[in-house]
């Protein structure tokens, strides 16, 4: 659903997944699967298979899905969307969603494909508003972003091709 060029209700989508609009539940869960995934998990599911890829795969998607909502609202022209994000204390407040990206991109040696997500999630960001460029910046995108651009070069060439380009976003500044 929140893949735009499969979806004709992919900003409704992407609303829903970034603000909750009207429709937290899906909102909580995705950031849930973010921040943590075990506790997405029902209590048996956990129980039977806590060792499974279950969890790193619910995160993954999540950040798959977070990245594809951002695009979709950038892409639709949402500028109050992204905006209301840079107010928001579940984005920018200590352990939210954007602390949660760098830490996915910081340990990109060891999963490149969520720091991929996060690089896309992040790139969005970057290019959303100087104001959340700055913001960004400040936290230590650029060093936490060269590192990731080392890894992705090794091995994620998705992973080195962001990471290319959020630097190029971060060189004006």
């Amino acid at each position: 659903l929140t893949d735009r060029d499969r979806s004709t209700v992919s900003l409704s989508a992407a609303e829903a997944v970034l603000s909750g609009n009207g429709h937290s539940v899906i909102k909580d869960f995705i950031y849930k699967c973010i921040h943590c995934p075990r506790l997405a998990l029902s209590p048996e599911d956990y129980d039977f298979d806590h060792a499974s890829r279950q969890c790193e795969t619910m995160h993954n998607t999540a950040l798959a899905v977070l990245g594809n909502s951002l695009q979709t609202a950038s892409d639709a022209e949402c500028p109050r969307l992204l905006r209301s994000l840079l107010q928001s204390e579940e984005w920018m407040g200590h352990a939210g969603l954007v602390d949660a990206l760098l830490y996915e991109l910081s340990h990109a040696e060891d999963r490149s494909h969520d720091a991929y997500h996060a690089a896309r999630c992040l790139n969005t960001l970057l290019d959303s508003s100087s104001e959340m460029k700055r913001t960004l910046i400040e936290r230590g995108l650029p060093n936490v972003m060269k590192d990731s651009q080392t890894v992705g070069r090794s091995r994620h060439s998705l992973l080195a091709r962001e990471c290319d380009a959020a630097l190029a976003l971060m060189a004006d500044v």
